[in-house]
Order: C-alpha cells, then sequence, then structure tokens
C-alpha cells in the first residue's frame, strides 16, 4: 500500500515540477505559435516537443 502512495507522491511533484517550469515562461504566446506553425508543417510530434526543449532551454 505504501508504494501506492510513494508513487502517487511522485506523480503529483511531477506535475508541480513541470506547473512551475511553465510558469517561469516569459512568452507562452511564443510557445503557442511554435507548436501551431509545426502543426501546420504537419511535423511528427518528436519535432514539436524538441522545438518546446528547445524553446524552454533558450528562454
Amino acid at each position: 500500500m505504501e508504494e501506492k502512495v510513494d508513487k502517487v507522491d511522485q506523480l503529483l511533484h511531477g506535475d508541480m515540477k513541470v506547473d512551475r517550469q511553465l510558469e517561469r515562461l516569459d512568452d507562452l504566446d511564443t510557445l503557442t505559435e511554435i507548436i501551431h506553425i509545426y502543426r501546420e508543417k504537419n511535423a511528427r510530434s518528436k519535432e514539436i516537443a524538441l522545438a518546446i526543449v528547445k524553446f524552454v532551454k533558450e528562454g
């Protein structure tokens, strides 16, 4: 039972880390635009994910 609680705790804290990273993004409109541009080009999910990672790192 304790193992299940630990997994839930990890998931909750993991989500909080992602939320905090997104809160730190200065320009969510730019991120949205990047996703939109790649979707219009029929890019694969991997390409979109790489563009997002690059944006976040350079942000």
